[in-house]
């Protein structure tokens, strides 16, 4: 199988977050550009990640690329996303896609999304129930928020993915330590 080349556009701390996903996904990926405003955070990028080119301008990228990551602050997103679809680059692009309705219709009609390889929910119960009501004892609740709440989540995810290869639950209390169970 032949590395993607990809290209990251916006070198600042969602960037960041996806360097652990590249190191699991050498084999098929390969950072050869990368872009940012800031030319000393592109060229910092570039160098952890081993890139060769590195540019304030994103499409300066578009030739070295087959995809483009999109991290970038939120009203960038349909601008370059379209700028990119219309270069002929596969598109991932960091939550939300656009800011508005009509922009995301914009990037979904350029071209369809794709198969869903990940999604990830985070949840936090703020709301605190009183002391000795029902949904605080784990015998009572069947388990803790993952099993009161995410039953809900899971049954979105089914819905959306259709039988998913793999899933993972991580929970804790830390939002909810007035639960029996994780959080």
């Amino acid at each position: 199988m032949s590395q993607l080349r990809l290209g990251i556009i916006g070198c600042g701390d969602m960037q960041n977050a996806h360097q652990v996903v590249f190191k699991d996904l050498l084999d098929r990926v390969v950072v050869t550009a990368t872009a940012d405003v800031d030319i000393d955070r592109a060229r910092y990028a570039a160098d952890f990640l081993g890139a060769e080119h590195f540019f304030t301008d994103y499409r300066e990228l578009f030739p070295y690329v087959d995809a483009c990551l999109i991290a970038t602050p939120h009203h960038l997103h349909h601008e370059m996303g379209m700028s990119a679809l219309r270069a002929g680059k596969d598109v991932l692009m960091e939550k939300p896609m656009a800011i508005s309705e009509e922009e995301c219709l914009d990037l979904i009609e350029t071209k369809y999304l794709g198969e869903v390889f990940h999604i990830s929910i985070y949840t936090e119960q703020l709301t605190q129930p009183p002391p000795n009501h029902w949904i605080r004892s784990a015998e009572k609740l069947g388990g803790g928020q993952f099993f009161s709440h995410g039953c809900h989540y899971i049954d979105l995810l089914l819905w959306f993915l259709g039988n998913p290869i793999k899933g993972v639950h991580l929970g804790t209390r830390k939002g909810t330590p007035w639960m029996e169970k994780e959080g």
